[in-house]
């Protein structure tokens, strides 16, 4: 069957304004067999300064819980792929209902987006909310999670026009925003090598296709984690570069079959 293999490596920059980095992220790596599996995260928090850092470290720390205490029993039992996503959400829906009650005692807004994948099994997990991504690069750069945004809301149902004159960061849905939540969910298989990239809105707002394209060229020639984070701080320079003035995180992920094994 071969050797299933994951290399992930990630960085984070405040940015050139923000004085708090409000991203957090998650990076969980186990091995069953001798085949490697995963649970990675990318959150960007919403609230300004210290809340926004607050609301994203409170998602991955419940995420790192989850890992610690279920995971185990999820491959020891081979949990089925809807029992899997039901957990996840049941993640996201319970750090909802906390910020939801911190923000009202403390007369705060707060949240956080949170795209969610596990690599488990040769296939993938996708648990999603808010505006950032996870993508896969091939022969092309595909998207797999759908931006929680009024901006996205009105290109779909057809209003062009009226999307022109919106922000393009106005979520319609994030970790904390409200009781009704509705996370997306994706189950895909793995028979091949892919490159998962995860990010934030501040590091895909101003990278072009071409840009994804060469950075998994950059990523593909080279195993060395050092190496692999060079890569990505490459990148995040280049978009400071642009004038991005946001937050900025990037996680590069790739899983592999050795068949020599």
């Amino acid at each position: 069957m071969g050797q299933e293999i994951i290399e992930v490596v990630v960085k984070s920059d405040k940015g050139r304004v923000k004085k708090v980095n409000e991203d957090n992220f998650l990076i969980k790596v186990g091995k069953i067999n001798n085949n490697e599996f995963g649970l990675f995260a990318i959150c960007d928090g919403l609230g300004g300064l210290s809340n926004g850092d607050l609301a994203s470290k409170e998602m991955v720390l419940e995420l790192e819980k989850w890992w610690n205490n279920r995971i185990a029993n999820i491959v020891s039992n081979n949990i089925v792929d809807r029992d899997i996503l039901v957990e996840l959400s049941c993640v996201i829906r319970y750090v909802n209902r906390k910020l939801i009650k911190y923000a009202s005692d403390n007369n705060i807004r707060l949240g956080t987006t949170a795209s969610i994948l596990l690599i488990y099994n040769r296939k993938f997990y996708v648990c999603h909310i808010g505006d950032s991504r996870i993508y896969t690069i091939s022969s092309s750069v595909n998207k797999l999670t759908k931006d929680h945004t009024y901006y996205n809301k009105l290109i779909q149902n057809g209003e062009i026009e009226e999307s022109k004159k919106v922000k393009k960061s106005i979520l319609t849905q994030c970790v904390g925003s409200g009781p009704s939540i509705s996370p997306d969910f994706l189950v895909g298989r793995l028979n091949k090598d892919v490159l998962f990239i995860l990010c934030c809105d501040g590091f895909y707002n101003k990278m072009s296709d071409r840009e994804f394209m060469d950075m998994k060229s950059e990523l593909e020639e080279t195993s060395d984690y050092g190496y692999m984070g060079e890569i990505c701080t490459k990148y995040i320079e280049l978009i400071k570069g642009k004038g991005e003035r946001d937050n900025i995180t990037v996680m590069a992920i790739k899983y592999r079959v050795n068949e020599g094994e």
